[in-house]
């Protein structure tokens, strides 16, 4: 593996840390397919279980809201909140659950107040 793959599998693996699951789908997007076709066997599963990771972080997103597992606290998080470079969600009151929530629809472009910081999908 290249030092190109190498720094892209750490940046996947930065955003898992940070949470950051938006910037991993583009880091993904850009990236993936340099490190599949460069990568040695070791490397291979090390990456199809990011993916796995993903896929989970992802399905949790979806029932819980596009940055659900965004750890605020973290100092690069908290770095690019003071930059205003992101914006944490705010909190919608209706006196009931948003529209589509209830029903388990995907919201992601609603703006909901993170959760309380939650286990992160199982790591392997």
């Amino acid at each position: 593996m290249t030092n190109l793959e190498t720094a892209a599998f750490e940046a996947m693996t930065t955003c898992e840390v940070r949470g950051d699951y938006s910037t991993m789908r583009t880091h993904l997007n850009a990236t993936a397919e340099l490190v599949i076709d460069r990568s040695d066997h070791e490397t291979l599963k090390k990456f199809a279980h990011l993916l796995l990771r993903v896929i989970r972080a992802n399905d949790y997103e979806v029932i819980h809201g596009a940055g659900a597992l965004m750890d605020w606290d973290h100092p690069f998080n908290q770095e690019m909140l003071a930059a205003s470079v992101f914006t944490k969600p705010i909190q919608i009151t209706f006196g009931k659950e948003p529209p589509g929530v209830a029903e388990g629809l995907p919201h992601d472009r609603m703006q909901l107040q993170a959760p309380p910081r939650v286990q992160a999908p199982h790591q392997v």
